[in-house]
């Protein structure tokens, strides 16, 4: 039997790789050929060999990745360990892992990482209630990286500043700087108290990772002739003790590129689904439905996590944590297994199969191919792109029809290496330029107040308020009904639990009951202490905040203005927020900083003294105008292209299809922002219905505050569904139709699908916002 040529023909590189299979059907690397690594390939195969040639491809690939991302580009991913528990942190998906064994991948579980607690450049623990975040030139030390408890901050000291990788181990800290092949270790990263410098030993200069126990160093080694594997030693220095140890299947799926290391290199391919011959010397009418899939291989997919537990208090769904690994897979760049490819408008639902009516006239002697684009990873499909290609050439067309994954990068922001992860990257970016939380002068009729350990938060603008007795855990959170003549004051402040004062102009109200408006009296303000920026009650007194004189104004009575005197707001009280006040102590939100949004607890305004400052729970942030973009991400709106339509032969063809599209609001995936609020039986909302009224005030915001100024009230925010309107046009040779949808969202995720579509023969998204500005 004569040699039969293969060919695998690298797109965005030169050069080709031949292997021939020989008369005993196997395959032969030709000599003097080299592997160059492609952004994609295409196989051409000349003979049914397919699936022999796919395995040999996706080996040959496998050994010249990289493995997986290094630490140095992939920010916020990091490892830790105490004792016999392990950790994985991925900042980036705003969660991490737990195991008690990377080797066998024992006990693994996936919890939810507080936004406090995210971003970090490096992880580390000292033991199994002392965990360090380090981020610039400080770090947050916290008991639990899930709730943010017993949260400080600190400065790192300058020798210990610039470190490559950080870790504790024996009782102590590491701090590796591979540039200069050295570690430093220090009993204090504030102080450097003990510090000095050891030279690594060559075994342990190039891990990727490191993080350590009470007993052992350990790292994650550069991929090998073994694949990836972690290293063991007592000293980094001597590297003694030393072992080495494969990293369970299970773990590598949850780290960037693992995914191409346990199921084999991404792959983007054009898939001949259909061939119509016409050998005869008469035109032939074709009429007939295409059927093909479309979606994400979830089912199959999702088992790749069937042995993570995740945690109650994580977000993801069964199969949403592997979709997302997979979207960042494809994004990456084919050293690490990916594809370079942006998927964020593909279809990410359950595949399931889909029918195209095409009718045409296939001139005598024609021939026409319907070609369909899928990616994988090593054999096993795992995304069916949308639409169809036409054409009268029998070879698959030459393009990727996916936007590369760095085309997401923004004006004044640089991608990461490569296009790694460009649409985390965004995320981040976006998120540092907000400035958060809408301030209280911005928001009218939103305000703090609390009484002993009860908290309260009023929205005016919504008709209600939340009472809580912690806002850092998000303890006892309700909601309730603010009676109408309680609604639009300026400023809201409590006395004790049946004294509420609420100003409006140069007066105030005075309830019992917030809710049903009891014993109430009104009364005017003093002049003394009319105009203030902010109003508090603490320690059985009332304070006046003037924050552009940078005073407060203490007095017994509001009206009389009784045992008044100002002082001056300490420095570090000076641009809260919002305040309020209890019988003990007096609060202020922060503005936004390198932790997020925190408050910040003090006994004395004017000297900061027992002075504290807390991370702000999620659940209380959602409920804070500005607060969904926080702890979501901040609000995008961009055209979705839903269907793409190729007809590159030289023959007209008619089309007819029902275009299915979702259009709503994703209220079931959102109504799960509220799971924690208790709505009391007086309040008028229904579940879900809170979300989504914060949602569009969320929307209408400016993008300083996470918003997109436009106003949604004219879209359908019922239960989002599936929604069919039927198409038919001719399309004439050569030609392109594109259909595009409108959708908004928070972060990464879909939250409401615009009613109507857009066609278009351009590529590139339309230009304008198909929804009204915003007041």
């Amino acid at each position: 039997m004569a040699p039969t040529a293969v060919s695998f023909t690298p797109m965005l590189e030169s050069g080709r790789i031949n292997i021939r299979m020989n008369s005993k059907n196997e395959l032969v690397r030709m000599p003097n050929v080299y592997l160059p690594i492609p952004m994609t390939a295409r196989i051409k195969c000349m003979r049914s060999c397919h699936a022999l040639i796919d395995i040999e491809f996706v080996r040959l690939f496998q050994e010249k990745m990289a493995g997986i991302l290094p630490k140095n580009k992939a920010k916020g991913v990091d490892f830790c360990g105490v004792n016999s528990n392990y950790y994985i942190i991925r900042s980036d998906l705003g969660c991490y892992m737990f195991s008690t064994n990377f080797h066998r991948g024992q006990n693994l579980t996936i919890h939810n990482l507080h936004p406090s607690c995210r971003g970090g450049d490096h992880y580390l623990a000292l033991d199994d209630k002392t965990f360090y975040i380090i981020k610039g030139n400080s770090y947050r030390r916290v008991s639990d990286m899930t709730r943010d408890i017993d949260s400080a901050v600190f400065n790192l000291h300058p020798n210990c500043r610039g470190g490559d990788h950080y870790l504790s181990a024996y009782g102590r800290f590491y701090i590796i700087f591979q540039s200069r092949g050295v570690y430093r270790r220090t009993t204090d990263l504030s102080k450097d108290s003990d510090g000095v410098e050891y030279t690594l030993h060559p075994n342990c200069k190039d891990g990727l990772y490191y993080w350590g126990t009470k007993r052992y160093s350990y790292f994650v080694k550069p991929k090998g002739q073994w694949g990836v594997e972690y290293h063991k030693t007592d000293n980094l220095h001597k590297d003694a003790d030393a072992a080495t140890f494969s990293i369970h299947p299970d773990v590598l799926n949850f780290l960037p590129g693992g995914l191409a290391e346990t199921q084999g290199p991404a792959f983007g391919k054009w898939e001949l689904i259909k061939t119509i011959f016409n050998d005869s010397e008469t035109p032939i009418e074709w009429n007939k439905k295409i059927t093909r899939k479309v979606g994400y291989t979830k089912s199959k997919s999702s088992s790749l996590e069937h042995n993570w537990k995740v945690a109650i208090s994580a977000t993801y769904e069964p199969g949403d944590l592997i979709k997302l690994l997979s979207k960042f897979q494809f994004s990456m760049s084919a050293e690490y297994g990916g594809s370079s490819v942006n998927t964020e408008n593909e279809s990410w639902e359950e595949a399931t199969e889909v029918e195209e009516s095409v009718n045409l006239t296939l001139q005598a002697q024609a021939k026409l191919y319907v070609w369909q684009y899928k990616l994988g990873f090593g054999e096993d499909d795992v995304l069916f792109c949308r639409d169809l290609r036409f054409d009268d050439e029998p070879n698959p067309p030459a393009d990727i029809p996916l936007p590369a994954a760095n085309n997401l990068a923004l004006a004044g922001y640089n991608s990461t290496q490569e296009g790694h992860y460009s649409v985390l990257s965004r995320f981040h970016y976006l998120w540092k330029k907000m400035a958060g939380i809408l301030p209280k002068n911005k928001a009218n009729g939103v305000d703090f107040c609390g009484v002993n350990s009860d908290y309260y938060i009023i929205r005016s603008d919504l008709g209600c308020y939340m009472f809580s007795t912690n806002f850092h855990r998000g303890y006892n959170l309700t909601v309730h009904n603010l009676h109408p003549s309680c609604r639009g004051g300026d400023h809201y402040l409590a006395l004790d639990d049946n004294t509420f004062y609420i100003i409006k102009g140069n007066s105030y109200r005075r309830v019992s009951d917030m809710t049903r408006d009891i014993d109430a009296v009104v009364s005017d303000l003093h002049p003394n202490c009319r105009g203030g920026d902010h109003y508090l009650s603490a320690y059985g007194n009332f304070y006046v905040i003037f924050q552009s004189r940078g005073v407060y104004r203490r007095t017994t009575d509001l009206s009389k203005d009784s045992g008044a005197y100002e002082c001056t707001l300490h420095p570090n009280c000076q641009d809260g927020l919002y305040y309020w006040g209890t019988k003990s102590h007096s609060y202020f939100v922060k503005p936004k900083g390198q932790w997020g949004f925190e408050y910040h607890k003090t006994d004395n305004l004017n000297k900061d003294t027992d002075a504290a400052t807390f991370s702000i729970h999620p659940d209380v942030l959602n409920f804070l105008p500005g607060g969904l973009a926080e702890t979501q991400g901040p609000t995008f709106g961009k055209w979705e292209l839903i269907k793409t339509i190729f007809n590159d032969s030289e023959t007209p063809i008619e089309w007819n299809k029902k275009i299915t599209r979702k259009v709503g609001y994703t209220k079931s995936k959102s109504s799960s922002l509220e799971h924690n609020w208790k709505v009391a039986i007086s309040a008028t909302y229904e579940p879900g219905d809170l979300v989504q009224i914060i949602s569009k005030f969320q929307f209408s915001m400016s993008a300083e505050y996470g918003g997109s100024s436009v106003n949604t009230e004219n879209e359908s925010w019922e239960e989002a569904t599936e929604v069919e309107e039927s198409v038919n046009l001719t399309l004439q040779p050569q030609a392109k139709m594109y259909v595009w949808q409108y959708k908004l969202g928070f972060g990464k995720d879909d939250v409401l699908f615009c009613r109507d579509l857009r066609f278009d023969d351009e590529p590139n998204p339309p230009a304008d916002v198909p929804l009204p500005a915003a007041n």
